[in-house]
């Protein structure tokens, strides 16, 4: 590699990562200012520009690769710990629901049997079922309330 391909790289990069780091502003604003820091023609900066949003873009590319790869680690580590997803959660806990409402409406169905033993789900298993829906679906997330000191604010509970 020559002297000159390494110089070329650096300003491409260069100007690659301004570009990452400042994605609100307009590169066509700075064009002035890259020519005489890098004592090169105007057509010359656009040309880099161009380089450098194809470098920004493979980068980006190659974060979003080692993201994914991250999460596919981490979901066959989960599963080999037995963990179960989100979705597997939610399906359980409705099939549970599901049974007792089968129940409930129907004075034909029979409840699972496992062995000796007639499995039902009870009122309080319901109840945490229903908790744990909840909590799933981000029911009990907290509200933010944005309140100015000199404000007074009357909070009123419906029950």
């Amino acid at each position: 590699m020559n002297d000159k391909n390494t110089t070329y790289s650096k300003q491409v990069i260069e100007i690659a990562d301004y570009i990452f780091a400042n994605p609100e502003k307009k590169i066509s604003n700075e064009i002035s200012v890259f020519c005489s820091k890098f004592q090169k023609t105007e057509r010359t900066i656009w040309n880099y520009v161009k380089q450098a949003q194809e470098y920004n873009k493979s980068r980006l590319q190659k974060q979003e690769k080692a993201k994914d790869e991250v999460l596919v680690e981490q979901a066959k580590k989960d599963a080999e710990n037995g963990l179960k997803s989100r979705n597997n959660l939610l399906k359980v806990y409705w099939d549970v629901v599901n049974e007792f409402e089968q129940f409930k409406n129907n004075p034909y169905y029979k409840p699972k049997e496992v062995g000796e033993e007639v499995l039902l789900p009870t009122v309080q298993d319901l109840t945490q079922v229903g908790k744990e829906i909840a909590k799933i679906e981000g029911y009990y997330e907290p509200t933010k309330l944005n309140i100015d000191s000199n404000e007074t604010v009357e909070i009123t509970f419906d029950l």
